[in-house]
């Protein structure tokens, strides 16, 4: 049995997916779309097969960019992950930069712990 998400189809509706590229993949005419879009048709007046045909289109679009996100972090990982410890290595440095000229000045102590 197939259901219909109707709020599937109006999160597409509502995106930046151009009505050219829901055409495209759907064979839904343009006006169509642009009259669901404005409110000028009701997308309960929508066939099933019309309705499905929106409702993959979004979950297949959805699921290609989630996809793109996951390649374009997977690529950046590296760079991004250098980045992070460059970042946490300049603030340890200006921790213990901090630190020692408070010690220097008597307002830090320094504890070491033996095990």
């Amino acid at each position: 049995m197939t259901t219909i998400d109707t709020n599937k189809i109006q999160e597409l509706l509502d995106s930046d997916v151009s009505a050219y590229s829901i055409e495209a993949v759907t064979g839904l005419n343009r006006t169509t779309i642009s009259q669901l879009r404005t409110k000028k048709k009701d997308i309960m007046t929508l066939t099933m097969q019309n309705a499905l045909k929106l409702q993959k289109f979004w979950e297949e679009h959805k699921m290609t960019t989630k996809k793109e996100k996951i390649a374009e972090y997977l690529e950046n990982y590296s760079k991004t992950m250098s980045t992070s410890m460059d970042e946490i290595f300049d603030l340890f440095k200006t921790d213990v930069r901090e630190l020692s000229q408070e010690y220097k000045k008597g307002e830090a102590y320094v504890y070491t712990v033996k095990e």
